[in-house]
């Protein structure tokens, strides 16, 4: 649960954000053909009942918090049909001030849902976009697409176009733009997980048998051979889980780890910390987001049908993640590289 937040943003001026979004929520209103589901009092009250609610509290780490405050004067609901029923639901953004007595304060959204003209508690969505400073604010509801952007509580003019959609009782992002991030001893490139086209998150490290309940049986591959390094679990017999789009790494314990994402002809995307990385991205745009080269290159393929870019997964890793371009600069497969 993130802390101090907005410490150097105004109430006043997060106010007016709210604001904002009320009244794109009271505009897409207008059309609507059921208003009683989306009247702001008895939303507004099925808010106020859940400060009670113990799902609603325990999903808010507020089970045990003894000192707490709502601020009401910053509840603001944006309206939209997020499960694609023709019926517009909710999403309400509120602040949660002084945990366990502190001048602390943290934003999120409530997911409800409009059923039967009832409102219908979802969950909840912490808005922290990874970083104390950077926050998700969302500003419509489209096509079951919710659109907003990361900001940033330090610089008002930094804003990244960012995606989610509602599913499985909470907001998953289905897109983040590429963004420069904070530059700190080298760059690297960071997954957090891969995206199936039906915007389904595959981890990167599993179970055989999770991967295949998720991706379907798939291949296990099982070479006549071992191999002592370069490898994710780094003993006993090399094997893979093949798929037309993936390939993992697999150990004698069934264990398995991400090995290679082929874009080609794919709708597979990959969430990192400098945004989404999708079968439209190219080098350019790639290298556009990247900083200092100390710890990244780019070289020619060596039968010349294209180039790759080389970069650490992560800040202190010896890995490499290496991404694949076609002669057009178009991105075609991405492998981890672990060295001996």
């Amino acid at each position: 649960m993130k802390k101090n937040l907005f410490n150097t943003l105004s109430l006043s001026a997060l106010l007016l954000m709210l604001a904002c979004g009320q009244s794109q929520s009271q505009t897409a209103n207008t059309s609507s053909k059921n208003s009683a589901n989306n009247d702001s009092i008895s939303l507004m009250q099925t808010f106020q009942h859940l400060k009670t609610d113990k799902q609603f509290l325990k999903d808010l780490a507020l089970e045990n918090e003894k000192v707490f405050s709502w601020n009401d004067n910053m509840v603001k609901p944006l309206f939209g049909d997020l499960d694609k029923d023709g019926v517009d639901d909710a999403l309400i953004a509120f602040i949660v001030e002084g945990r366990g007595g502190s001048n602390s304060y943290d934003m999120h959204y409530a997911i409800l849902l409009s059923k039967n003209n009832d409102w219908k508690y979802q969950g909840q969505f912490d808005n922290n976009a990874g970083a104390p400073e950077l926050f998700y604010w969302f500003t419509e509801i489209k096509n079951g697409i919710i659109q907003g952007a990361i900001m940033n509580n330090e610089d008002e003019a930094y804003s990244v176009p960012a995606e989610f959609i509602y599913k499985n009782k909470s907001l998953v992002n289905t897109f983040t733009a590429l963004h420069k991030t904070d530059f700190e001893e080298r760059e690297y490139i960071s997954i957090s997980e891969i995206m199936t086209p039906e915007n389904v998150a595959v981890p990167l490290t599993a179970t055989l048998s999770e991967y295949q309940k998720l991706l379907g049986k798939g291949k296990v591959s099982e070479p006549d051979l071992s191999v002592e390094c370069g490898t994710y679990f780094g003993e006993g017999e090399y094997r893979e889980l093949q798929y037309e789009h993936l390939i993992f790494e697999v150990n004698d314990m069934k264990r398995a780890a991400f090995k290679t994402l082929i874009f080609t002809d794919g709708n597979f995307k990959l969430q990192t910390n400098k945004g989404s990385i999708t079968a439209n991205t190219t080098l350019k745009e790639l290298q556009n987001v990247l900083q200092a080269n100390d710890s990244w290159q780019i070289e020619d393929e060596e039968d010349g049908s294209g180039k790759t870019l080389s970069i650490p997964d992560g800040i202190e890793s010896d890995n490499q993640l290496i991404f694949h371009f076609d002669a057009k600069g178009k991105i075609e497969s991405v492998t981890l590289d672990i060295p001996c």
